[in-house]
Order: C-alpha cells, then structure tokens, then sequence
C-alpha cells in the first residue's frame, strides 16, 4: 500500500487490515522497526505488522463523480465494480451505482493490480468476483464492446 507513496511515519493516522475482523481499522502508529530487512510497525494492541497490511486513509479528494472503482461489498464479502454518482464530501462518503452512502473506506480506485487479479490464469472460483449491480451479471470494462450487440 505505502510502496509507491513512501513510508509510513511514527504519529501517522492509517488503516490496518485486521485479519481476525476481516475489515479496515484506524489505527495510529506507535513504533516502527526493521525485522528481516521489512518495515513493521507497532499499535496499542498490535505489534509487528507488515507494512502490506497498512494503508493511507482515502480522501475524497481522490475521487470523482463518474469515476469507476471498487466497493468491498460487506454483504457479498467481495469487492465490486462500482461507478460514482455523487460524493458527500461533509459526510466522508460517496453514492455508488452499486450501493448508496458507501463508506470512503470501502471504496478504492481500480489499479493495474487489480486489472490483472481479475484477468489473472486462476480459476474463476478462486479470484475475487467482480459483480454489477442490478442481475448480478458481470460487467463488461468500458475499453470492451458488450457481446451480443
């Protein structure tokens, strides 16, 4: 998550992925320290933890109306495609066309990792689904015609 943005820094507010709760904490740095050649930082009840499993808070600066991103669904437990309508930037939010008042916190932009975990040789029932809202039909990237058309 820090790699292309740097560090992260003793102080720093960020969010940890639990992976007892399943879900992104606030969490504030308490200690950094280098074990076997890895950035691991320490928080009032977790220590040690490996710098991939922290990232920067979103802000909504970093979003726009009609951008396309991905929404970690918690009903699906799954992260989905998902367009932004409207940012409620008072209320840290954003109405997606999948899910209305998302949370900044399960939204992301749609990077060139993700691009190819989805285009990825596994098997389709190990990656992670990608689903539109609505039917539940997958929907196609906006660079790919629609089939049948």
């Amino acid at each position: 998550a820090a790699g292309a943005e740097g560090a992260f820094e003793v102080g720093e507010l960020v969010e940890l992925f639990s992976e007892r709760q399943g879900r992104w904490l606030r969490a504030v740095i308490k200690g950094k320290r280098r074990v076997n050649g890895v950035d691991r930082y320490d928080f009032d009840d977790r220590q040690a933890v490996p710098e991939r499993r922290l990232r920067r808070i979103a802000k909504i600066s970093e979003f726009f109306v009609g951008q396309e991103v991905e929404y970690l669904s918690a009903s699906a437990k799954v992260w989905v495609r998902a367009r932004i309508l409207r940012l409620q930037e008072a209320l840290g939010k954003a109405d997606l066309d999948v899910k209305a008042n998302a949370e900044l916190q399960r939204i992301r932009c749609v990077t060139e990792k993700s691009e190819a975990q989805a285009a990825s040789a596994e098997p389709a029932s190990k990656r992670p689904r990608t689903v539109a809202a609505g039917n539940g039909a997958p929907r196609p990237l906006p660079s790919s015609p629609s089939q049948g058309q």
